[in-house]
């Protein structure tokens, strides 16, 4: 309405305060967790190769390039040792034939193993005849033959493996090796010696290759599994 001339102001309506609600920070994403290196497997551990036999105790010769141990020198040994390593190379050659004879002699009866290297391609005859006391011994896989009466006597011994490359046992190779109760006689053999196998009192199990061609008188004569088989 107007007075005196004058218009009044309609009374101002203030506005209503906003309280600005804060805005949350935004929650930090986490760091991605690494992943844990792998644990790396340990290789394994390469089993050491036996310390060889002093030098000494070996007589050999060396021909073309080759050496052959002739005599084992058991007499002149130390008498708490039992056990031979034969080396593998000698002046810078392979050690690759065992002479005839090379453990027959007082004191071999002491030993109870004999490593033979794997470059060893040739045992002589009677190479081990006597050694009552030998309980383990290897033939490396390229010795094509065992001689006669290479191990007659063993009397310790209770099995030995025949590599897979012989051609041929010889007569007597293992006679009177009392200790023996099995053996498997590769199918590379096809011929055995006489006696080969004779008086091995306790030999009940063996097997006789197919290929076969020649075997002597009297092998498998004294073994249980020979008597076994004529009953």
């Amino acid at each position: 309405c107007q007075k005196n001339g004058q218009v009044s102001e309609p009374a101002s309506t203030s506005a209503p305060e906003v309280t600005a609600t804060p805005t949350p920070e935004p929650t930090a994403t986490p760091e991605p967790t690494a992943t844990p290196e792998p644990t790396a497997t340990p290789a394994p551990t390469a089993t050491p190769e036996p310390k060889e036999t002093d030098l000494s105790l070996f007589s050999y010769t060396v021909s073309d390039g080759e050496v052959r141990i002739d005599r084992f020198r058991a007499s002149e040994m130390p008498k708490k040792l039992k056990e031979v390593v034969i080396p593998k190379v000698i002046e810078g050659y392979p050690v690759t034939s065992l002479g005839s004879y090379v453990f027959t002699g007082y004191g071999c009866e002491r030993l109870t193993s004999i490593v033979v290297p794997d470059t060893v391609t040739y045992i002589g005859e009677r190479a081990f005849s006597g050694c009552k006391g030998l309980i383990s011994i290897n033939i490396p896989d390229g010795v094509t033959s065992i001689e006669e009466y290479a191990f007659e006597k063993c009397e310790s011994l209770t099995s030995i493996k025949i590599p897979d490359g012989v051609t041929s046992i010889g007569e007597g190779a293992f006679y009177g090796c009392k200790g023996l109760t099995s053996i498997e006689i590769p199918d590379s053999v096809t011929s055995i010696g006489g006696s080969a196998f004779r008086f091995c009192n306790k030999l009940t199990s063996i097997r006789v290759p197919d290929g076969v061609t020649s075997i002597g008188g009297y092998v498998f004569d004294g073994t249980p599994w020979y008597e076994e088989q004529k009953n």
